[in-house]
């Protein structure tokens, strides 16, 4: 696509109406620092019964991370941690192994 093409795109995308009711907003998301503790962040996930939590790197978000990615991960190292890159679980602080 063109650079006009690509504007006349998202100007179209933008004019139309949007189905509010549909929007699932939560009303108390959880926040995890980046250098969470995989053990940590486990037990909060089953003791709160979270289904995702926000990722932060100094109050700014950097992520989001999903029950199905902790329960994963746990299967293949214990002493993983969140980094920064994207905010997902994927390099152990012990032996610098990436997962995802």
């Amino acid at each position: 696509m063109t650079p006009e093409e690509i504007k006349a795109w998202e100007e179209e995308e933008m004019d139309k109406p949007m189905e509010i009711d549909e929007i699932r907003v939560d009303p108390s998301p959880f926040q995890l620092v980046e250098r969470t503790s995989l053990h940590k962040t486990h037990t909060l996930f089953s003791l709160l019964g979270l289904s995702h939590a926000y990722v932060t790197s100094t109050g700014k978000l950097v992520g989001v991370v999903a029950l199905k990615e902790v329960r994963n991960i746990t299967l293949f190292h214990p002493a993983l941690c969140f980094s920064s890159r994207n905010g997902h679980l994927h390099s152990c602080v012990c032996c610098e192994q990436q997962y995802f």
